[in-house]
């Protein structure tokens, strides 16, 4: 039932997000030691042709110790589930440090493709979860 709702609350949070590009970063997730927000940024690169919109994603470690993140990120495009090379990414923050994706500098594992902006693409990042979140290996999200 938890689990159901959770799931609810960030299909709602992904709409809002998923829908228009902005600067304002929403929270996705967050707890005593880091803070986990993503934004929709439409990112163009004229040069090469290519016009995407993406699901950027930003880490925040709110203490003052070294933290070690790790997480699979399962996603999905036109309501069907994807199954990517590489599923699971670990970051390594250091006390107070923030790392994000931006158009410039798409990370693995901090950014989602959404979708072609020109030409229209057919394929559409319908959603996405964050699964087995640990924090220096103690699991705190399923």
């Amino acid at each position: 039932m938890l689990k159901s709702f959770l799931v609810a609350v960030i299909l709602i949070a992904f709409q809002s997000v998923y829908g228009q590009s902005t600067e304002d970063w929403i929270t996705h997730f967050t707890n005593d030691d880091i803070r986990i927000s993503v934004r929709r940024s439409d990112c163009h690169y004229p040069e090469k042709g290519v016009h995407n919109a993406y699901l950027l994603f930003r880490l925040e470690n709110l203490t003052d110790s070294h933290l070690s993140v790790a997480y699979d990120l399962q996603r999905a495009y036109n309501g069907k589930a994807s199954n990517p090379d590489t599923n699971g990414f670990s970051f390594e923050l250091e006390p107070g440090e923030e790392i994000a994706s931006d158009c410039d500098h798409l990370q693995d594992g901090l950014h989602l493709f959404i979708k072609m902006l020109e030409p229209k693409g057919k394929s559409i990042l319908s959603g996405f979860e964050l699964i087995d979140l640990t924090i220096n290996g103690k699991n705190i999200a399923r």
